[in-house]
């Protein structure tokens, strides 16, 4: 009988101990996997406010140098250049535009104009080639009005004789002044007077050149840009 009464004694004290939501646990549950936790603010540090913003620092445009231009006749020149073979002429009928085109000058010296065939162009003016190719189309459309410009002389030479290592013909294909012509041409030979140097245009015109003064820094100027058809006599 005393057990049982211990027993009677003992069942009220351990249903009154088991907690009052039917015994489970209260378990956390961990936020489902993937789930963003909320952004927190970037720490900042006394002061950050009142500094100013300073940008990132942009290289600079670094720029190109422009692709060397093709020898042009200056204006002065145009009316005596002579055209000659690999020269890029540039033929303008006005208000033909099925007339207008750039052509350029074959190793036998012709061209070939529409309407007109082959003529010669070497050996003449850009004027004088005008003249002609207006008297052809002439026969086909009223009044043509035609210019003859050079897009390119590739055949522009200059020539260097007297006392150099190789005294001939240098081309123009792009422009050269009297001292890279010079040196084109080899150099002085041992008893050149590089004093006295001259320049013969087509125009049967001198112009003097004193390559020590240039080579002493003392006349820069004179280190002119040759022209087509100039000798340069180095005596």
């Amino acid at each position: 009988m005393r057990s049982l009464g211990a027993v009677m004694f003992i069942v009220p004290w351990l249903l009154a101990a088991l907690p009052a939501n039917g015994g489970a646990q209260a378990v956390e549950t961990p936020p489902p996997s993937g789930t963003a936790e909320p952004d927190r603010p970037a720490a900042t540090m006394p002061g950050d406010a009142d500094r100013p913003v300073v940008p990132s620092p942009v290289a600079p445009a670094v720029a190109r140098p422009e692709a060397e231009k093709p020898l042009v006749p200056a204006a002065e020149d145009a009316e005596a250049y002579t055209v000659g073979p690999g020269d890029q002429l540039d033929i303008v009928v006005r208000k033909e535009p099925e007339l207008t085109r750039a052509t350029m000058v074959r190793p036998d010296g012709r061209i070939t104009v529409p309407l007109i065939g082959d003529i010669d162009a070497s050996g003449k003016t850009p004027q004088v080639l005008a003249e002609e190719i207006t008297r052809g189309l002439g026969r086909f459309i009223t009044a043509p009005r035609v210019t003859v410009g050079v897009g390119q002389a590739a055949s522009a030479r200059v020539y260097v004789i007297g006392q150099v290592a190789r005294a001939g013909e240098v081309s123009l294909a792009t422009p050269l002044t009297v001292v890279q012509a010079l040196a084109l041409a080899g150099g002085f030979k041992e008893f050149a007077k590089r004093e006295s140097i001259l320049i013969v245009g087509r125009d049967r015109k001198a112009r003097s050149f004193n390559f020590k003064k240039f080579e002493a820094g003392l006349d820069f100027d004179s280190n002119v840009a040759l022209r087509p058809g100039d000798i340069v006599v180095v005596p």
